[in-house]
């Protein structure tokens, strides 16, 4: 298992395999502001269905390296 497949599946608390707003939030200890979600999921959220998909996850560390 991967980093990357370690760390999604810690913040898909529901294993639903995609990440929604409510489980982003908790990584922040809860205390992300809305403002702070919103822009981290429209940042993440390729598709717009408002979930982040491993593959969309994976998309962040690609984004790091460069």
């Amino acid at each position: 298992i991967t980093d990357k497949i370690y760390w999604f599946k810690a913040i898909d608390k529901d294993n639903s395999g995609s990440i929604d707003p409510s489980e982003l939030r908790k990584l922040g200890g809860g205390n992300m502001s809305q403002e702070k979600l919103d822009k981290l999921m429209a940042k993440l959220d390729k598709d717009g269905d408002g979930k982040i998909t491993l593959d969309e996850f994976r998309g962040l560390f690609k984004q790091m390296k460069n």
